[in-house]
């Protein structure tokens, strides 16, 4: 006898932002899958944002009930707190009515230490398209693509945080280093993102800078980094689409907070966290046990706590950009000793962590990094040695 499937109904926010609704729907569709639950998912119309990107929006929700809704209260994440604070569970429905961080949690507990079960996929007729514009970029069939996005001011202008910018921002200058090793390795490189991007001057004809192109529309974005050997962000959303089509990741530039849950193949390095106050970096240990994990794009936080953020240099991004073309490659020769003391810090802060929570945090204590196969770049670990911890000198009796 064929078991009836429950229903999990979902209510989606900020359609209009590409990494939001990528990340949401895949961490759900990994949670609730396919096999046993039915997804509902409650959103705006997508032509009311103008910034919907229509292809991502048909992909993602391909195989989901959806219903468009205007009611403003019960679609904002206010309006989700105030009418269902904590989701609603019976024996035949599931309403999973949670706020972004808990679906977040969520997909970490439920999916510890497991591999991805749920992709997304592109049709026939969207990787025709895909390839047409491919042609028009001039970029040959067989050749390798490596997708670019760098996060910066203009696509969220209108957007801060408390009094500042968004320290996420990053610039193109120190990832072009980077771009001309991948090119003298064959690669092309596509740049995604928008209009309001800095503009590369005097650009190979291996680099596109995809929305100034004539060919461009909404389709390049889940095409190319479908299609992509590795896909190069700086803490952005469309590094979620990398997640659901299994493409490798790398991220620079990174912000280092409590709540990364990138999957397997994902190498990154951070900004540094500056203490004026200790006259050096801080240490992942030291970011991971402060409130800075939690509030780093908090600029009134940062200044009360007199801590600077300082961007990768070009040498770092470009070292990490190499080591990821060893490890896909299969060549590149690991530290365990790396590796095993990162995982010592998580499990360390991840037990203080949460005895702490009760009484200094408002939402869920887990530490979600634990729960994840993302990699740090161990180049990036020995060109910064103190970053896993300083030798305390030796005192003598």
């Amino acid at each position: 006898m064929k078991l009836k499937k429950k229903e999990v109904i979902y209510i989606l926010s900020n359609v209009g932002r590409i990494g939001e609704l990528v990340a949401q729907m895949w961490r759900l569709r990994n949670i609730f899958t396919e096999d046993k639950y039915k997804l509902t998912v409650i959103c705006d119309p997508i032509d009311k944002n103008p910034r919907t990107n229509k292809t991502v929006f048909n992909v993602v929700m391909r195989g989901v009930n959806v219903i468009f809704s205007n009611n403003s209260n019960l679609l904002s994440l206010h309006g989700i707190d105030r009418y269902y604070p904590e989701p609603v569970y019976n024996s035949e429905r599931i309403y999973a009515l949670l706020h972004q961080t808990n679906i977040g949690n969520l997909f970490a507990q439920k999916n510890y230490l497991k591999k991805t079960k749920f992709y997304f996929s592109l049709t026939d007729l969207e990787i025709k398209r895909g390839d047409h514009i491919r042609k028009k970029f001039g970029i040959p069939k067989n050749s390798p693509i490596v997708t670019l996005h760098v996060r910066e001011p203009g696509y969220l202008s209108e957007h801060t945080w408390a009094e500042g910018p968004r320290i996420s921002n990053s610039k193109i200058e120190n990832i072009i280093p980077s771009i001309a090793f991948l090119i003298s390795q064959g690669f092309y490189v596509v740049r995604i993102g928008d209009k309001s991007m800095k503009r590369i001057v005097n650009m190979p004809p291996q680099l596109i800078d995809a929305p100034f192109h004539h060919a461009y529309s909404d389709i390049v974005e889940p095409y190319f980094i479908s299609q992509s050997k590795f896909y190069i962000t700086c803490s952005s959303g469309p590094s979620a689409l990398a997640w659901g089509f299994g493409t490798p990741l790398l991220i620079v530039n990174g912000i280092l907070d409590s709540r990364i849950t990138d999957p397997e193949n994902t190498l990154m390095i951070f900004k540094k966290v500056y203490s004026s106050q200790l006259r050096r970096n801080l240490t992942y240990e030291e970011i991971l046990q402060s409130p800075f994990s939690d509030y780093s794009e908090d600029s009134v936080f940062l200044s009360k706590a007199k801590v600077e953020i300082i961007d990768n240099s070009a040498e770092e991004i470009l070292l990490s950009v190499k080591e990821m073309c060893l490890r896909l490659e299969g060549k590149y020769n690991e530290d365990e000793l790396i590796d095993q003391r990162i995982r010592k810090i998580q499990e360390k802060v991840h037990f203080f962590r949460r005895k702490l929570a009760p009484l200094v945090f408002d939402y869920s204590p887990c530490l979600r990094s634990l729960y994840s196969y993302a990699k740090i770049s161990h180049e990036f670990i020995k060109d910064n040695p103190d970053f896993l911890g300083h030798e305390w000198p030796v005192i003598e009796s």
